[in-house]
């Protein structure tokens, strides 16, 4: 079975926050932990990662579960 799953970071669209941009660096750490995290995620539950895209403020990933996979 594929499934695609999109969800928003936490604390992105906090109401009442000052607006400040976070340096380039800092959004790119961050996402390099959000990849880490989701593909560490995804090899523990045996789901193949078909396409990920992290952003700043939130996430797109296509997944396959065993299930899905031919001869399963």
């Amino acid at each position: 079975m594929t499934y695609l799953i999109t969800f928003a970071c936490y604390g992105c669209h906090l109401h009442g926050d000052e607006f400040r941009v976070p340096s380039i660096e800092s959004i790119s750490t961050r996402r390099e932990v959000v990849m880490a995290s989701l593909l560490d995620h995804c090899s523990h539950r045996n789901w193949s990662v078909l396409v990920a895209h992290v952003r700043s403020s939130h996430v797109h990933i296509v997944v396959e579960s065993e299930a899905g996979r031919s001869g399963s």
